[in-house]
């Protein structure tokens, strides 16, 4: 004989069994791992003799899954124009940062808070939003705007797990160049028969 598993979660993709289903039975018994991969919840499970009408049922109450890590994406675009420099398709001066919360089997985890910062504010980029809650796909981003000057930025996204640790992850940096020169970037000297010379830098 042969047993056929079904559950709102199973049809779902978000759980799944450790076997092949239907699975054939053993001494007339049939035993799976059923795994929650993003079910959360009741879920009611049955149990159906193929080919017949035989069926048990049970209903499953799976605890929320808990955020573990963050993991980055991708940061689109890596190089942006300093404010006032760019600003179209070509030389944007913003880029949008993504990353994913997962939990310990790496399934993505919903509803959590996530802190954003900035691995340097030398250069005047900003940050927006400065926080977030994970989707149900256990996505989060914010968008980092250029300031007035250049430099190399990263996005440092943190969440605080049950226990009360913090645990973070760091982007790709995000190159922000091609601006006018600024002024505590310039010297200027003056040299014999020269005239004065200016440096950018």
């Amino acid at each position: 004989e042969q047993v056929l598993f079904s559950s709102g979660c199973l049809s779902s993709g978000l759980s799944v069994l450790d076997s092949e289903n239907p699975l054939t039975t053993v001494n007339g018994q049939a035993s799976v791992l059923y795994r929650a991969e993003g079910c959360s919840g009741a879920d009611s499970i049955s149990a159906t003799v193929v080919g017949a009408q035989t069926q048990a049922s049970a209903v499953l109450d799976i605890a929320p899954p808990e955020a573990a890590g963050v993991v980055f994406v991708e940061a689109d675009p890596t190089r942006i124009s300093i404010k006032g420099t760019g600003g179209f398709s070509q030389r944007p001066e913003s880029s949008d940062v993504f990353f994913n919360i997962v939990d310990a089997n790496g399934t993505p985890v919903q509803g959590v808070d996530v802190q954003f910062s900035l691995s340097s504010e030398a250069s005047g980029a900003i940050l927006s939003p400065t926080s977030a809650v994970s989707t149900s796909n256990g996505q989060v981003f914010t968008t980092v705007t250029s300031g007035e000057l250049g430099g190399v930025v990263r996005v440092i996204a943190t969440i605080v797990l049950d226990d009360g640790i913090e645990v973070s992850n760091i982007s790709d940096a995000i190159t922000i160049s091609s601006g006018l020169p600024a002024q505590n970037n310039i010297s200027v000297s003056v040299k014999a028969g020269e005239g004065f010379v200016v440096e950018n830098g």
